[in-house]
């Protein structure tokens, strides 16, 4: 396994139940020795000492790869290295498409651990950095314009 040869360890976060048994069978399906030394579970906390506590899980990781809309947007703000995984209805891609960084999105298509294996940081920090400009602009305009400045 690539992870445990580079001695990379993989640690799983649940955000709902569901993800629970995604995890289940990714472990029941793991080599044991692979599962006991190099997979580890977070726990899933919901409500605000759950989101801090999963997000600074994201920010002090090497490499986030995610498939859930707000982990991928934990990632993306933390500037920690991130794959985006386009599991459902594109809201993830879509993301990656508004960011310029296209690449950053890998579709779980065969050989897409490959993608992974080869990732290079695309992610387009000054395309954020534009867009917080902007939004904030627009925010100071409307507070002037309805009297709250």
């Amino acid at each position: 396994m690539y992870f445990a040869d580079k001695n990379y360890y993989i640690v799983f976060i649940p955000h709902i139940f569901i993800d629970m048994d995604f995890i289940n069978k990714v472990l029941k399906n793991a080599p044991h020795y692979i599962s006991r030394n190099f997979i580890k579970v977070a726990p899933m906390i919901q409500g605000d000492i759950g989101t801090n506590y999963l997000c600074s899980i994201y920010k002090y990781s090497k490499l986030n790869i995610v498939g859930r809309l707000h982990a991928n947007i934990a990632s993306i703000v933390s500037g920690v290295p991130t794959i985006g995984l386009n599991v459902v209805n594109d809201r993830v891609k879509s993301i990656y498409q508004s960011l310029d960084s296209d690449s950053s999105c890998v579709e779980l298509e065969e050989n897409f651990s490959k993608k992974i294996i080869n990732y290079n940081n695309c992610i387009n920090y000054k395309k954020i950095e534009e867009l917080q400009k902007d939004t904030m602009n627009k925010y100071q305009l409307f507070f002037k314009n309805n009297g709250f400045i």
